[in-house]
């Protein structure tokens, strides 16, 4: 039986996923491919694709520190067509900070 954290973080990704598809996003979600990011999100009017990591943080100080070190080091190269996002759910106030990398 999976750990209580995987399964939260597991709730997350699939609540970003709904997040992103009432926007009228195409979203597969990239369980289990322990890859560069959790969520590979298209629109079907256009060339982009957004790549999102998804992230739970108990605290607003430590979210902005995840964020700040993808920054420093992105999961994916810069790239032309796609962009990268982070969504990053903050357990002790409820908020999600989002972020482009």
């Amino acid at each position: 039986m999976p750990n209580p954290n995987y399964r939260a973080g597991v709730r997350w990704e699939r609540e970003v996923k709904k997040r992103y598809e009432k926007e009228g996003w195409v979203v597969t979600r990239c369980a289990g491919s322990h890859g560069p990011y959790d969520l590979a999100a298209s629109k079907p009017d256009e060339s982009l694709i957004r790549f999102i990591q998804c992230k739970r943080c108990d605290t607003i100080p430590v979210a902005r520190k995840v964020i700040a070190n993808l920054k420093k080091h992105p999961f994916l190269p810069p790239g032309i067509h796609y962009l990268r996002r982070i969504e990053v759910y903050v357990a002790s106030t409820r908020e999600t900070i989002g972020a482009f990398l």
